[in-house]
């Protein structure tokens, strides 16, 4: 069994800040960072995949205070906002790193990757995957949807012919209590 899609997902979301006078001073496109924290949620309370889509909604609205936090521990805190326990595993990796990391430690993580263009702006991407059942892990990404992979090769194939080497982030998560 190749890669098999359990649903489809579309990033087709944005957020507006504006100031006084309805100037606007940044609009946000992508909810990913939040999305990815409620599906691993999810995925750790026992959902379903094909029940564990995040809502709309409430990606939303975590997107936003993710984004208003700005801090350093800005993943951390999205985290933990939900009542999750995460802990940094890798940090500043190249993407083949990372995603050897998940596939052969079993857990569900919440990972990303964040990397500078020609323009001197910075671009971030958030996902999520799960590889605690053998034979199946879960590779959850809002731009396209969730994907269970019948072996650890092909999960590596899958997740790291969708990205580019960048500077990679790895967070392991667990239920609080």
């Amino acid at each position: 069994m190749p890669e098999a899609k359990v649903f489809e997902s579309a990033n087709d979301q944005w957020s507006k800040q504006t100031q006084g006078g309805g100037n606007t001073i940044e609009v946000r496109y992508g909810w990913c960072a939040a999305a990815s924290a409620l599906w691993t949620l999810s995925t750790l309370q026992g959902t379903p995949a094909a029940s564990s889509k995040p809502d709309q909604n409430r990606s939303g609205i975590l997107q936003v205070k993710y984004r208003w936090d700005g801090s350093h521990q800005s993943d951390i805190n999205l985290l933990q906002g939900l009542d999750l326990n995460p802990e940094h595993v890798l940090q500043d990796k190249s993407r083949d790193e990372a995603i050897n990391y998940m596939a052969t430690t079993p857990g569900v993580y919440w990972f990303g990757y964040t990397k500078r263009l020609p323009n001197g702006q910075w671009e971030g991407h958030a996902m999520a995957a799960d590889t605690r059942t053998p034979g199946q892990p879960l590779f959850y990404d809002i731009e396209s949807g969730l994907y269970r992979y019948a072996s650890v090769a092909e999960f590596k194939q899958g997740v790291s012919s969708r990205y580019g080497d960048a500077s990679w982030e790895v967070i392991k998560v667990h239920l609080t209590h």
